[in-house]
């Protein structure tokens, strides 16, 4: 069969349909990726065949621009950015969309490519699916990803509170869908799609957000996919660099720092508060430099600190420190918990705040906006997680984890759904 992914954003938010795609590909299925055109070349080198959408995330949140955005909270403005971004380059979107979709059985995206998906629907017959990084589905069990209440103890407000942000979304985006729609020659998609009449697979475990009582039909909680060791291999991820293999058996477990894609405002500042914190409590740190440029620094640095300039695989690393303070990204957070590590969430925007009350609930961690992290906040939530109750918390959590096989359950799914005796979807107009 032929299976089309169009998917859109931060390594973290592509790496789990790449894992699923290679468990495809494993199977004997095509699958081609539409994605940005920062991530094309890993997609490639994964083994699937990729199709560049001409955006590129990374150059936007390594910028100084991005970076003053987001350290100020701004993030209505930075989303709106990447939307206006989007349409500069929409066209390509819609011919890197097309041209992954042709021939597919079944198309699948990120929630950030769930509009397009259905237009294409529209304009071809062929079923989109959306695999669901974070929640956003509306229960009456909390309140979604966005609004700082969490859970406002009465269904019918946690729903509104999804049903917003799906509205806002979608908001945002319509210009972009119509003109997608015009250039395909197809309907355009005239009211916002409700998610709970569509089947969907979501990308994290129940033992960390748990099944809402009134999960929609034909929707399944599977855990967060990981790459397989075949797969690291050929990224050329699973070897540990050897300097960071000699600084980890040269000493105790490090905690470690590491902020992703996200960009930080102060590198050298920052690393600054990081010597500081870690030489005051007699700890080491490992920090992991991301997509920021806290590797310009890395000179002079003490003993007990460790700057990894290049990507490296977290399931290797992180097993061997004793708890991770990261921004909470659902890859990052997925990585530190499959570890057994506690965690300090200092969240930027987006899904981030959820995953770092999630981590709250669990009692496995602590939770604080990055904005407002100082060297003496980031001190009281270390003490806190590095009490060992955190540890033995989080280990139990992170054996849960380790059973799981998400990618495994995806490609189990997906097969039924890309099968020709799939049943018939009804009209979205």
């Amino acid at each position: 069969m032929r299976i089309a992914m169009l998917a859109s954003g931060t390594r973290g938010d592509v790496q789990p349909m790449v894992a699923i795609g290679d468990e495809l590909a494993r199977r004997g299925h095509e699958v081609a990726v539409a994605v940005n055109s920062d991530l094309a070349d890993w997609v490639t080198r994964a083994g699937l065949r990729a199709v560049p959408t001409g955006v590129d995330f990374k150059r936007f949140l390594s910028s100084a621009e991005s970076r003053r955005m987001l350290a100020h909270g701004k993030v209505d403005t930075t989303i709106r950015r990447i939307v206006a971004d989007e349409h500069r380059v929409n066209q390509q979107i819609v011919n890197a969309c097309v041209r992954a979709a042709e021939g597919a059985d079944v198309i699948l995206t990120t929630v950030t490519m769930s509009l397009r998906g259905l237009c294409l629907e529209k304009a071809t017959g062929v079923p989109s699916r959306i695999l669901y990084s974070f929640p956003i589905v509306p229960t009456g069990d909390f309140s979604g990803i966005m609004p700082r209440v969490r859970d406002f103890r009465m269904a019918w407000a946690n729903r509104g509170g999804s049903r917003m942000l799906n509205q806002l979304y979608w908001m945002r985006n319509k210009a972009n869908l119509d003109e997608m729609s015009d250039l395909m020659g197809a309907p355009r998609v005239s009211r916002m799609p409700r998610q709970e009449e569509r089947p969907g697979l979501h990308l994290y475990s129940p033992r960390v957000v748990p099944e809402p009582t009134d999960l929609p039909g034909g929707h399944e909680l599977i855990g967060f996919p990981v790459l397989s060791d075949d797969l690291r291999d050929r990224l050329g991820e699973r070897t540990v660099p050897a300097e960071l293999d000699r600084w980890l058996d040269a000493g105790p477990e490090p905690v470690y720092f590491g902020f992703g894609s996200m960009p930080v405002l102060d590198p050298e500042r920052t690393l600054r508060e990081l010597i500081e914190v870690t030489a005051r409590r007699g700890i080491r740190g490992l920090v992991g430099a991301g997509w920021s440029e806290l590797g310009r620094y890395a000179d002079g640095l003490p003993d007990h600190l460790f700057l990894a300039r290049s990507e490296f695989d977290h399931d290797r690393v992180l097993p061997r420190c004793r708890a991770a303070v990261h921004h909470g990204g659902a890859g990052t957070t997925a990585a530190a918990l499959r570890a057994g590590l506690p965690s300090v969430v200092a969240s930027f925007f987006a899904d981030q705040p959820f995953w770092g009350w999630r981590t709250e609930q669990l009692r496995v961690g602590t939770a604080l906006p990055f904005r407002s992290l100082t060297p003496a906040r980031l001190g009281r939530a270390l003490d806190r997680v590095l009490d060992p109750a955190y540890r033995a918390r989080a280990r139990a959590v992170g054996a849960d984890l380790r059973r799981e096989d998400p990618a495994g359950r995806a490609g189990d799914v997906i097969e039924q759904w890309a099968s020709p005796q799939r049943p018939q979807m009804k009209e979205i107009s």
